[in-house]
This record gives structure tokens, sequence and C-alpha cells, in this order.
């Protein structure tokens, strides 16, 4: 499987993540931009826009045979891949992207095009696996830089970070809050330093006793027929400290575990209530939007995608850089909007008040009224609101619900393509797209 699968494949590999190559490519950017000596450097970002679509079948079983597939294993792949369309998106859009390092010189920049060209010929997607996962490829690229003579809990931010270090820094903290080590026989687990007994901090000593300076490794505490010796840590440590470390189970070796989670692997759902538990502000202490459960509710409950919840979750926050924004902070980008020409660009006028907007919105009156003008600051959050108790009083079905969410969610996608590509879609063509990937998801998942 070496020859098919690189190491630095990360995207659709169980044990990798897709964010690996991101925080590889902001290192590498972030090298390039502060290199100041030596050989120039450059990047290649490459985009194979609907790669999968145009691969030609019999390339793919002529490749599958050289690696040396059986002739039924091909004939399988033959029967998923000619009956069935398929296609790999990512926010709603075909990708299979690609970014090139390499010296920014002609033979280089010969060899890539060579590469390229070939391709063209024949063809027609993180602290805690930084810790768990010391070859992967995103690890091997951070130690070089940061940590190569220790490990990533005690690694410095070092000179000159990246954004990407300093952000996997800042993910440590949350790391710390629930990391326990089991030990092994040979421990390289630290006494005073490192979370293995109990799960409150620093171990306890007994009463007016210094820490004994030779005492460094846990692996000191351990026999050499691999058990606990009793009569060392009862000399050093308070009897309810002892009496845990003896209950302790020695493995073969040190493995790192998250207590949080029954699996001991580290997820998302523990490590977010880790933040909120520990690092997030009171309640009390942040403006009232923040407590109104149902306001939020209305987001989760929502029945569509996850992209479409995080967006309109935080279009409530007010978190997106409609020009009003970037106007505050960079004087030079005009507040005016890029569509109609005529107001500053607030969230509010971008998804509600501009004439294309409202023109999306005229084509779904059988179900909302188009939003007549509202100019507060908390505008859109009062609409919203407003539609929420509209839903309830009329009984909406889960697909109805929805789609007022997915019209926001297209509204800013077709402004995005107006303001970055140039594509201007017709305000019928916007409220079509809303209603198919509405439809569309809602088929899929009562399949589900």
């Amino acid at each position: 499987m070496n020859r098919i699968i690189s190491d630095n494949q990360s995207a659709f590999i169980k044990g990798r993540l897709i964010s690996d190559n991101v925080l590889i490519a902001h290192e590498y950017m972030h090298f390039l931009k502060n290199k100041k000596f030596g050989d120039w450097d450059l990047a290649l970002k490459l985009d194979m826009s609907k790669a999968y679509d145009k691969v030609e079948w019999c390339f793919l079983w002529k490749v599958m045979s050289q690696l040396g597939f059986c002739d039924q294993w091909i004939g399988w792949m033959k029967e998923c891949v000619t009956t069935v369309s398929y296609s790999v998106t990512v926010d709603g859009q075909p990708k299979d992207d690609s970014i090139i390092f390499s010296k920014a010189n002609s033979q280089a920049c010969q060899n890539i095009m060579q590469v390229l060209n070939d391709y063209n010929s024949i063809s027609g997607q993180e602290g805690w696996r930084l810790m768990t996962r010391p070859n992967s490829l995103v690890t091997k690229v951070f130690r070089s830089r940061y940590f190569r003579h220790s490990s990533f809990l005690k690694a410095d931010i070092g000179y000159n970070p990246s954004w990407a270090w300093r952000s996997l820094l800042e993910g440590r903290k949350v790391l710390e809050k629930g990391i326990f080590w089991q030990i092994g026989r040979r421990s390289a687990v630290k006494i005073w330093e490192d979370c293995w007994v109990g799960r409150q901090g620093p171990l306890t000593l007994r009463q007016n006793q210094e820490p004994n300076p030779s005492l460094i490794w846990v692996s000191q505490l351990i026999t050499e027929e691999g058990n606990w010796n009793e009569h060392l840590i009862a000399n050093n440590f308070t009897s309810e400290i002892t009496q845990e470390i003896l209950q302790i189970n020695i493995k073969e070796e040190d493995n790192l575990i998250w207590y949080r989670e029954k699996g001991g692997s580290y997820s998302v759902r523990s490590g977010y209530e880790v933040c909120f538990n520990f690092f997030h502000p009171p309640l009390e202490s942040l403006p009232p939007i923040f407590a109104d459960k149902n306001l939020w509710n209305s987001i989760w409950d929502l029945d569509c995608p996850a992209k479409v919840k995080v967006f309109t979750w935080k279009a409530l926050h007010n978190g997106f850089p409609v020009r009003h924004q970037l106007h505050a902070r960079i004087q030079a980008v005009p507040a005016i909007c890029p569509r109609c020409e005529m107001e500053d660009e607030t969230l509010t006028h971008c998804l509600l008040n501009c004439i294309y907007s409202r023109q999306v919105w005229n084509h779904m009156g059988f179900l909302f009224n188009s939003p007549n003008r509202v100019d507060a600051e908390d505008s859109f959050v009062n609409w919203w609101r407003e539609m929420q108790v509209k839903i309830k009083q009329e009984s909406f079905n889960k697909k109805q619900r929805s789609l007022l969410a997915m019209v926001l969610w297209r509204i800013w996608i077709s402004r995005n393509n107006w303001l970055f590509d140039g594509k201007r879609s017709e305000p019928a063509g916007i409220w079509e797209e809303a209603h198919n990937m509405n439809e569309e998801f809602h088929l899929k998942t009562s399949h589900c």
C-alpha cells in the first residue's frame, strides 16, 4: 500500500486528516514569507477541477492492474464507478486541490510543467495528533521546527512562530485539561511534571517534605520485575497518593489517553466542553443574546447540512467580512455594497435589504413574506426571531424550516461569486439552487 498511498496524502485515509496538509501548507508559507537568504522558493497551487468526472475508466483499470490488483477486485471497482454517479464535494463544490513547493528556478519549473503535462496526457484536507501520531508527516514538520529536542507538551513558542504553531499551542491548553498517562514498565513519564496519578494537578508530598531530586522518572518507582516499589513510594508520598499509585496497573508501554472520553481518544465534543468549562467567560458577563437558548436551538435543530447551520450561527454573531466591517478596519476598502452600489454593505443589507437579495426573497413569498426594510444594528437577529415565531405559528415542517437558512446560504455564496469571480447569478437561479439543495438533502436523509 505504500506504493499507492504516500505520506503527504491526508484526505480519505483512515487515521489521517486533511487539516494535516493545511497546517503544513501554512507552515511552509510562513517559512517562505520570512526567508531572507539563500535560493528563492515558490509555492504553486493546483486546482484539478472535477478531476474525478474526467478520468478515463480504461486508464483506471490499467493503473490498478499495474499496481497488482486482481481481476476480481478490478471488476468490483468497475461495477462501483461505472454504474453510479459519484461526486466528492467540499462546501458543495467539487475539489481536487494540491500545493507544490519548489525551488524558484527554471529547471524546477520545467520539471513541474513536465509532470503536469504527463498528468494531462494520461489521466484524462491537531495537537492530539502531534502527540499520538509521531510518525505522521505533519508531526515531522512541526517537530523539526519547534520541538526537536522535547515533546509537543513541553515545547516553547520558539523564534518567529507561525500562525499555525501559535494556534496549536492555544489548543494545547485544552489538551492539558484532559490528558492522562497510562504507565508502562519502562515509563518515560516524568513524576513531577506529567499527569499520571489522579487528574487534579501535581502530586502531593508527605508533610514538610521536599521532592526527592533523584526521582525524575516514573520508571524509577517500578522494580525490575515490573511491580511498584511500595517502600520507595511510601517514603516519598502521602498515604492517599501512595494508595492511588499502587492501584495503577502497569502496562507494557506508556499510553497517552484523553480521559474525558470512554475510548480514550480526543473528540471535538469533549474538547468543546473543556473550552466552555475552563476558558469561556461566565454567561452573566456576556450580552443577553448568548443566553438565548431558543435562538441558538432554532439553528442547531435545523434539518440541513452542518455548514449551513454554522453559517447561520455566524451570521447571528455578525461574523462575516462584509464591506462595512472591512472598511472599519481598513479605510482603503470601500464600504459600499459591491452589487447594488447604493448603500453600505452591512450583513443585514447583504442578506436582506440589497435589491438583489430582496428579489430572491420574492420567490419564496408563498412561505415567507419578503422581509421589510430594517436598519437597526441587530436587525438580522430580530428578523430571524420573527421568522421563528412565524414558523411556529404556521406549523411549518422540517423541510420548510430549513429552506430559510438554505436561501441565506445561497445569497451569501452568490454574493461571493459576484465579488471574487465576476459570476452574476439571477435571483431566480439563486432561489432554485437553494430549493434544489434543500430537496436533495431531505431526500438523502429520509433514506438514512
